[in-house]
């Protein structure tokens, strides 16, 4: 049976906890796909997978990027990272699509992933050769400075034909290279020239959600 919208996260690895939405739409589906299982949190359900696709951070972000494909049958899909309590019932995130099928937070701090790379290197949260290449690849492309930096926290898509071969191109970027998948994000959305529209407030403080710290130091 199709369905309008699922609200899903990954957690693997039990890297995050499982927090419950603060507004509950009963008619909404909330997926975590997991590694699990882990303690029961309504109105959760749990999907547990298994696989080797490396690392914990980069197996989960097979279901972070391919969203269509976790759920064929929905017409969109809400990705919250494991660190987002949402505030707003689910289907008033439908209001941000206005222009386009997606809908991303603005970065807090930076609008350029050559920006970002450099961080993620001096925090040392990824292979600094792995960035470095990427990186050096993306600029032998074109793939101009300042082009502007979404956060992946939180994801908003309607799963057209274009948002799925998105998804797909951003799978292959993180599934090859950095699993800091902000890194990729707006490269793909580049390359495809794809547009989205900006979910409203800061991420840290937003009116829409409530952000909770990471766990390395490094809110992103």
């Amino acid at each position: 049976m199709s369905e309008s919208l699922v609200v899903y996260t990954v957690i693997i690895g039990k890297y995050d906890t499982l927090k419950p939405p603060l507004a509950i739409d009963p008619n909404v589906r909330h997926v975590c796909i997991t590694d699990g299982p882990l303690p029961n949190v309504p109105p959760w359900t749990q999907r547990v997978v298994r696989g080797n696709h490396g690392p914990a951070r980069r197996h989960s972000r097979l279901y972070k990027t391919m969203s269509h494909a976790c759920f064929p049958l929905a017409e969109y899909s809400l990705y919250v990272d494991g660190r987002i309590q949402l505030k707003i019932h689910p289907e008033e995130a439908l209001g941000w699509l206005k222009n386009h099928d997606m809908a991303l937070c603005q970065h807090p701090t930076d609008d350029c992933a050559y920006a970002e790379a450099q961080k993620v290197k001096d925090w040392l949260l990824d292979d600094f050769v792995v960035v470095s290449r990427q990186m050096a690849r993306y600029r032998e492309e074109g793939y101009p400075k300042k082009n502007g930096l979404a956060a992946g926290t939180v994801i908003l898509r309607r799963h057209t034909r274009m948002v799925q071969k998105f998804n797909n191109y951003w799978w292959i970027e993180v599934g090859n290279n950095s699993s800091r998948d902000q890194l990729s994000l707006n490269y793909c959305l580049w390359l495809l020239g794809m547009g989205h529209d900006v979910i409203p407030g800061h991420l840290f403080r937003n009116p829409n959600f409530v952000y909770h710290e990471g766990h390395n130091g490094y809110r992103l």
